[in-house]
């Protein structure tokens, strides 16, 4: 009879031991040291600039209510002033304004 589970036949991988490890470790722990600095900064860098992206798609309107006015005179023989208002919120479509008129 043929045994199918010959487990003296199999090959595991060479185990790495906490001696190992250590040694590793000792030699290389300036570049381990500068690859783990390297990836902290760069982590840094990505989240300011997603950040900054984020901020920048924010929309930012003023409230409604806010009128930015400025005057100029109109022609040198008429002294009275033109006043220029603009709002903070451009007005709404027509087919809203008939809506609400209608209601």
């Amino acid at each position: 009879m043929i045994n199918v589970c010959n487990t003296s036949s199999l090959s595991y991988p060479p185990s790495i031991s906490t001696q190992t490890i250590i040694a590793i470790l000792n030699y290389h722990w300036m570049l381990i040291f500068l690859c783990t600095a390297c990836l902290f900064i760069t982590f840094i860098i990505v989240l300011y600039f997603y950040k900054q992206q984020k901020h920048a798609q924010s929309s930012k309107v003023a409230p409604a209510n806010v009128i930015i006015t400025s005057s100029a005179s109109q022609i040198d023989d008429l002294n009275d002033p033109i006043s220029f208002v603009q709002l903070s919120l451009p007005p709404p479509p027509y087919t809203s304004v008939f809506t609400n008129i209608s209601e």
